[in-house]
Order: structure tokens, then sequence, then C-alpha cells
């Protein structure tokens, strides 16, 4: 009676039968755009954390200022940065040092980095 469900039946199997051949590649997709979301919610946090009071209180930061969105444009760019060399330069650090050594520097620095942060005294 409906010819179209049958063929559109069997391709739906087909392309079920493709995500187990594929799963590997699925699972890589998924975790590269997740990466994606990550770098994307990172950077709007950003932008929204240059806006908020307290932050310009604490840094005492004028948003009226002729050199304030200069300044905001260049923290924006200092993470887009970091983040372009630390993903470019993760290959050769972990195919050099290993994955498990390459780890253990990747948690040292994060933890050093937060042990150096701003303090009011």
């Amino acid at each position: 009676m409906f010819p179209f469900l049958r063929t559109w039946g069997e391709e739906w199997n087909r392309a079920i039968d493709d995500i187990g051949t594929y799963r590997r590649a699925y699972i890589l997709t998924l975790v590269a755009s997740y990466g994606g979301i990550l770098f994307g919610w990172d950077t709007g946090l950003i932008g929204g954390i240059l806006t908020t009071s307290a932050f310009q209180k604490s840094f005492a930061l004028n948003p009226k200022s002729k050199d304030f969105k200069n300044l905001q444009g260049n923290i924006v760019s200092v993470l887009q940065g970091g983040c372009f060399f630390g993903a470019a330069s993760s290959y050769y650090i972990s195919d050099t040092l290993g994955r498990k050594r390459a780890s253990l520097l990747q948690v040292g620095s994060f933890f050093s980095a937060l042990y150096c942060r701003p303090v009011r005294a």
C-alpha cells in the first residue's frame, strides 16, 4: 500500500548497522563536538565575566574609559591564543612524554596556576 515506507525502513536498518560498524568514528565525533561546545562556553563565560561589576571593581577597571574595550579584546584574544597553543602542543608533549606523564604535567600546571591566583591582603 505504501511502498516508500518499505524503502525507508531498509535505509533505516542500514543506517543503524553503519553506527555499529563505525562506532569509534561516531564516538570521536561526539568527543570533538563536546570540546567545541566547551570552548564556546569558555569564550562566552569570559565575555560575561568581563562585564560584571565585581570583576571591574576587583581589578579597578573603568568601563567608560577609552582603553576598556581594547583590554576586553586582549583578554579574550589571550584566552583563545592559549587554547590554540595548548591544543597544538598537546600532541608533541603526549608523544614525547607519554600519556600518563603528560596528564601529570597538565594537572601540575593547573594546580600551580591555582596557587598563583590573586588574593586580597
